[in-house]
């Protein structure tokens, strides 16, 4: 099957899942249910964003495998099958274990070691996904040696923790996806791939803009630990030259978090614990939703495009002292504290 005729019948397949999306729902029966508190939405909203777009990801999957004009493996990037397998069971995993979250509310604790677990277990069975050196625009390199595992596995758990954190209010979550994935584009990595992800982000971002759809732990977890796969791979092939360009990709989500725990610590609460100091929400409080949404974005794409102009490290500090002056504006205008 030709590649384009293939992306056609995907956004079909697309169109038909977010058609019906009232049916799904009532068969998979997984809500969002407000609580008037971290949840203000009217009424109960599906969590099936991330089981639509690993859907996606399973027939592009399924296409790689029927057609002889691709390879599976040259696609992405796996030296045999043995590691895909691996790569995909954690796939699946991690997304069983986000829809079991969200139907019964897992424990942070237990969710955290399954994670952690699942992630070990692929990255020892794949040494392609570990991150081996610490290649810097301006610094010499560090080779990592037996911390490549254990700082691999760390820096994932970040980042979906991360990402989780960040999916807060509508289409956040879905348009910082797609930003990663057109990254992906630009870079000539993971091209395929990137298309049918966005294709489906598109969907998800249509029907999430109006509260129809949310992207649940289910959602946050799978596309989070995809990213990072795709991340560490273009990384170590050479399509990203230095962690300061991953750094600067995932640093908005990742100091909010930092913040987040500090905050929390401080506090003496548990710093897995929801509440609602997140950026978005102090956003939301002083501007409003839509502005909210404007300026996140910005201050994600803009130390992106600059890092393509200027030194990274510059950007990066740049970008951190803005946050901390945004965020102390923000808390002194609303007298959160």
């Amino acid at each position: 099957m030709n590649i384009s005729i293939f992306f056609i019948i995907l956004s079909l397949i697309n169109f038909f899942l977010y058609k019906n999306l009232n049916q799904l729902s009532k068969n998979f029966n997984i809500y969002d249910i407000p609580d008037n508190d971290r949840k203000l939405h009217k009424i109960e909203v599906p969590l099936l964003g991330g089981i639509f777009i690993f859907f996606s990801f399973l027939l592009y999957l399924f296409f790689l495998i029927l057609s002889p004009s691709h390879s599976l493996l040259q696609d992405l990037n796996f030296i045999n099958l043995k590691n895909f397998i691996s790569f995909f069971i954690c796939c699946f995993s991690l997304l069983i274990v986000g829809i079991y979250d969200d139907k019964f509310n897992l424990n942070a604790n237990i969710k955290l070691f399954l994670l952690a677990s699942l992630i070990a277990i692929t990255l020892s069975l794949n040494t392609e996904l570990q991150i081996n050196v610490l290649r810097f625009e301006v610094f010499n390199e560090i080779n990592l040696g037996y911390l490549s595992l254990p700082f691999t596995i760390l820096c994932i758990l970040l980042f979906i923790n991360a990402f989780n954190m960040f999916d807060g209010i509508n289409m956040q979550s879905g348009l910082y996806s797609s930003i990663f994935f057109v990254y992906f584009l630009t870079s000539n990595a993971f091209v395929s791939l990137s298309i049918v992800m966005i294709i489906s982000i598109i969907f998800f971002l249509i029907n999430n803009s109006t509260s129809k759809l949310f992207l649940g732990d289910s959602g946050s977890i799978f596309i989070s630990f995809l990213i990072s796969m795709i991340i560490i791979h273009s990384y170590n092939d050479g399509y990203i030259r230095d962690v300061d360009t991953i750094f600067i990709l995932m640093m908005l989500p990742g100091i909010d978090m930092f913040r987040l725990f500090i905050l929390r610590i401080w506090k003496r609460s548990n710093p897995f614990k929801s509440d609602r100091n997140h950026l978005h929400h102090l956003l939301i409080i002083n501007f409003g939703y839509k502005k909210t949404l404007f300026y996140i974005q910005l201050l994600i794409i803009i130390p992106i495009l600059l890092s393509f102009l200027i030194n990274k490290i510059f950007v990066a500090v740049t970008t951190i002292l803005i946050y901390i002056f945004v965020i102390k504006s923000l808390y002194k205008k609303s007298k959160s504290f």
